[in-house]
């Protein structure tokens, strides 16, 4: 903290900047390639239309159409082979999780924004006269 409050790291970055930045566990992306293995049913190494559509259906509250499928399917398969293979799987799902981390930052430091909203005296604690 200085004169001026306090900084805030990486609050000059843009959300997608932040993303880029972000770094993921490896833990995490060894669980994400073990999902993906676990979703490619017939094992061929890409996931198709109807092995999404299962998982996704799956996993989800959500029912999802086959015309909802396509639309991810297209959006995310970059190479244009009408499937999803690791790589496109991984790159959309790590983006994710990191959106995810970067959202949960973001909410925390509106927490944390807030409290020194109240926080009159700035000790950390909110007393009964501070609320």
């Amino acid at each position: 903290m200085n004169d001026l409050g306090f900084y805030i790291h990486g609050a000059h970055y843009t959300k997608d900047e932040r993303i880029k930045g972000a770094s993921i566990d490896s833990q995490i992306e060894f669980e994400l390639e073990t999902l993906f293995k676990r979703l490619d049913v017939d094992k061929d190494g890409v996931l198709s239309e109807e092995e999404l559509f299962k998982a996704m259906n799956a996993s989800s509250h959500n029912k999802y159409t086959v015309a909802d499928i396509k639309e991810v399917m297209r959006m995310l398969d970059n190479d244009g082979n009408g499937k999803l293979d690791k790589d496109e799987f991984l790159e959309f799902m790590l983006g994710q999780v990191k959106l995810d981390i970067i959202s949960a930052e973001d909410e925390m430091e509106d927490l944390r924004a807030k409290f020194k909203q109240y926080d009159l005296d700035g000790n950390g604690w909110l007393s009964p006269a501070e609320v």
